[in-house]
């Protein structure tokens, strides 16, 4: 009775743990970004150009389409310092996205695969839904290494999407699973459900 008791104590405290930080971290993101809205960007981040540079090669490719601006005019026109001035993105998704975009810059903005500027102006004009769809792209952050996952979609991903879509369901069911087998061996319930919760907060 003890032990049982004992375990159901360590779940509150790990789910209440859980729960505080994760309102605590939301809290700050949210603060971050309100303070940040009328800064430089180039202020506080570095963004990493050799990185942007094998990004854009593979947005391309995704996309069938080619960069009209070359190295040369890209250096003339200190285009990386116009990139890293304007560069209010919160992912690493959003970065490579803006870095390719000025690569394909075009006359003819409209047509662009890039670029959308009814939604742009949407999200000029109402800044609750821009601060909510930033505070979830913060989420993603910008340590994601982007340029894994346009390789894995360039190959052939078919067998690659099961095996993933498997791994993901499974992953998802550990809190259960733990749950339920702590009725039968507590020891190794609690133990699974703490490993479950470690394993969420370092893949989240």
């Amino acid at each position: 009775m003890n032990e049982v008791i004992f375990i159901i104590v360590i779940v509150v405290i790990v789910i209440f743990s859980i729960v505080f930080m994760t309102i605590k971290e939301r809290h700050k993101s949210q603060q971050m970004i309100q303070r940040r809205w009328n800064q430089d960007p180039s202020s506080y981040y570095e963004p990493n150009e050799r990185n942007l540079i094998e990004s854009s090669h593979y947005l391309f490719t995704l996309l069938e389409k080619e960069g009209n601006i070359n190295h040369a005019t890209w250096q003339d026109l200190d285009l990386f310092d116009v990139y890293k001035k304007i560069n209010l993105t919160y992912s690493k998704f959003g970065e490579d996205i803006l870095y390719t975009s000025l690569k394909a810059i075009d006359i003819n903005p409209s047509s662009s695969p890039l670029i959308n500027e009814e939604w742009q102006l949407y999200l000029t004009n109402h800044m609750d839904e821009r601060a909510k769809i930033q505070y979830r792209l913060n989420q993603l952050g910008k340590k994601i290494k982007t340029n894994s996952l346009y390789r894995y979609f360039l190959e052939d991903t078919s067998i690659k999407m099961v095996l993933s879509s498997s791994f993901i369901k499974l992953f998802a069911s550990l809190p259960i699973l733990s749950c339920i087998l702590m009725i039968f061996s507590p020891v190794i319930g609690i133990g699974l459900f703490i490993a479950s919760i470690f394993l969420m907060l370092f893949f989240i």
